[in-house]
Order: structure tokens, then sequence, then C-alpha cells
């Protein structure tokens, strides 16, 4: 198995994850903190498909996607678990998980995936911010 088709089934498991648990909370499937992710995983997977990406993508791609698709994965997780102590322990792995991701884009020099990868990270800070005022 070549590593691009290592990386395509990595993708296509983290995939399959985030899209199972959002199954099983309804709402929490059309957060935008989920849709981000999904949306980076997507940018991403098409650079590695087109013949345009950095010489060393893969590199830090793998580390990315896992990075990217831990942030949706431990949200969905601890919303899940229904207890506010439990929310903010995930959210604050997914908030290790996206500032992964944030060094691993970094690494990439592709400043849309950096720019949008900050975003990620904020967007988490905001959601803990909310998270000890309202809960889950």
């Amino acid at each position: 198995m070549t590593t691009k088709q290592v990386a395509a089934k990595r993708e296509d498991s983290l995939r399959r994850l985030v899209e199972g648990a959002q199954k099983g909370v309804g709402h929490m499937a059309e957060h935008p903190l989920v849709n981000l992710a999904l949306d980076l995983l997507d940018r991403t997977a098409a650079l590695r498909n087109s013949a345009a990406y950095p010489e060393d993508f893969q590199v830090w791609y793998g580390q990315y996607t896992k990075s990217v698709g831990s942030v949706s994965a431990n949200f969905i997780e601890g919303y899940a678990r229904g207890s506010q102590q439990e929310f903010i322990k995930f959210l604050a792995i997914a908030r290790g998980s996206a500032y992964e991701a944030y060094v691993w884009s970094r690494a990439s020099g592709i400043i849309c995936i950096v720019d949008d990868t900050r975003a990620l990270c904020d967007l988490v800070d905001r959601i803990i911010l909310e998270a000890f005022d309202n809960g889950p």
C-alpha cells in the first residue's frame, strides 16, 4: 500500500468516526465547530489528491488530519456525555488537538490552511468560555 493510499484510508476512517458521532447527537452535527473541522478535512484531502501539493505534504498531512478529526470527535463526545464537567474535559482535549493542527498547518506553509486552522482554534476557545458560563 502506497503512502497516499494509507493516508486516504486514515482520512476515510476519521470521516466515518466523525459522521457516526454526528448521528448520535443530532443537532450537534450542524454545529459550526464540527462543520469547520470537516471542511478542513475535505480541503486537505483535495490538496492531497491534486498534483500541486508541497513536496513534504505527506510528512505533515497525517498528523494534521488526525488532529483536526480529533477536534470535532472530542467536541461531540464531550457533549454526548451530558454533564458540564465532562463537556469541559473533552473541550480541553479538543483545544489541544486544534492547536496541534495549527502547528502542523504552519508546517504546511499553505496560507489558507493556516488561517482556517487558526479560526478553528479561536472557535474552540470561544466554546470553552461559553461552556463555563452556560454548560453544554
